[in-house]
């Protein structure tokens, strides 16, 4: 179940732009920022709503009262220094905050600023995002070796020799540099590895930091800053997004109406910040499906794959205990046959049981014993 705890890290090297960019996805200005290391110590949480515009058209055919988006937890985790693995700049200590959460977004400088310190006095995207890199290795490898001297002298378990085999693997990956993300893990493997919160494990984001002018160009010119930095991920497949904190930042403290001309103006219509909330949303193998009636209209996030019964039970577990069935309307059938009643005059509705997984976009109405 993925429930309210669905959560991202923000991680980084000081100065990069993290706490600037968590006050922007929040809509807040709860994070401190300034312009030198270790502003931030504890970890700032906030939440931000995953954009779905569904939901309008959901609420408008459904005649709902309130619109409830999917939420996710969003963690502005103290910038991470070389040695962090072993302690220094108190990483020991930022890094188990990181651990706690399901999904990492890197954030990455891209500009250069003479007022804006940066921690190893030169700009270099991929000597940042390598440095990172490292630290998140170097720490996983020392609790997969910690792991396996506990587990050593049971390794005629035959349950246990399956993890002492496993936990030797992935010594051998990590000792090699190798991010145990990008590795083709077989399901079983996965659910042991499950069991240990390996960072590089984490699904991973590169965000982008860009000054205003490079941020216009990054859309169709090359930039030695994102251009460097996008190569760097094409190699590990990983995703960058460009986003630019200031211009963000100047849009906080606007009304709705003046947000939109200044989206329009300066950043395009496009908002990075939505990307970004989407990408995570996705690379964390999310879907929603929906309820909606008069009360509200609501998007609910599931793992993908997940049964009728467990997706009920991210509404409440009684529901889920109780199910007997549900029903079943395509968001698209949803909307063009004006409602649930509409989609199921024309045989759009289907009855689904327990074995029934939900897809992406399902509208539906749960049944269930009281």
């Amino acid at each position: 179940m993925v429930g309210h705890s669905l959560s991202c890290s923000l991680v980084g090297l000081p100065n990069v732009g993290k706490s600037t960019l968590f006050n922007v996805l929040t809509e807040s200005r709860s994070a401190q920022s300034a312009n030198f290391p270790f502003c931030t110590i504890e970890p700032n949480v906030g939440i931000v709503y995953v954009p779905d515009p569904r939901l309008k058209q959901l609420a408008s055919v459904a005649k709902s009262r309130k619109i409830v988006p999917a939420t996710m937890k969003i963690v502005d985790v103290a910038g991470l220094v070389q040695g962090a693995h072993e302690g220094a700049g108190l990483g020991n200590r930022f890094l188990s905050h990181v651990r706690e959460t399901d999904l990492i977004i890197q954030v990455v400088r891209c500009f250069d600023d003479p007022d804006t310190i940066h921690v190893l006095g030169r700009v270099d995207p991929v000597e940042d995002a390598e440095i990172i890199h490292l630290e998140c290795v170097l720490a996983d490898l020392k609790m997969a070796q910690d792991s396996l001297q506990r587990r050593k002298g049971k390794g005629q378990d035959p349950k246990m020799s399956g993890t002492i085999s496993l936990l030797r693997h992935v010594i051998d990956l990590l000792e090699e540099g190798t991010a145990l993300r990008s590795v083709e893990w077989t399901s079983q493997e996965k659910k042991e590895l499950g069991a240990f919160p390996f960072l590089t494990l984490k699904p991973l984001i590169l965000a982008a930091n860009l000054q205003e002018d490079a941020f216009h160009a990054s859309g169709s010119s090359v930039h030695p800053f994102i251009d460097s930095l996008q190569c760097y991920a094409a190699q590990r497949g990983l995703s960058v997004l460009p986003f630019c904190a200031c211009l963000e930042e100047e849009m906080l403290d606007l009304d709705p109406e003046s947000r939109l001309f200044f989206s329009e103006q300066f950043l395009e219509g496009r908002s990075s910040l939505d990307q970004m909330i989407r990408a995570a949303f996705s690379r964390l193998g999310l879907i929603s499906f929906f309820t909606a009636g008069e009360l509200e209209a609501r998007a609910w996030p599931i793992r993908s794959g997940v049964l009728a019964p467990e997706a009920a039970g991210e509404i409440h577990t009684d529901i889920q205990k109780g199910f007997i069935r549900a029903e079943q309307v395509s968001y698209d059938d949803f909307i063009a046959y004006n409602g649930r009643q509409g989609a199921r005059d024309h045989g759009r509705v289907r009855h689904v049981g327990r074995d029934y997984i939900v897809l992406e976009g399902d509208v539906l109405l749960f049944f269930h014993k009281i």
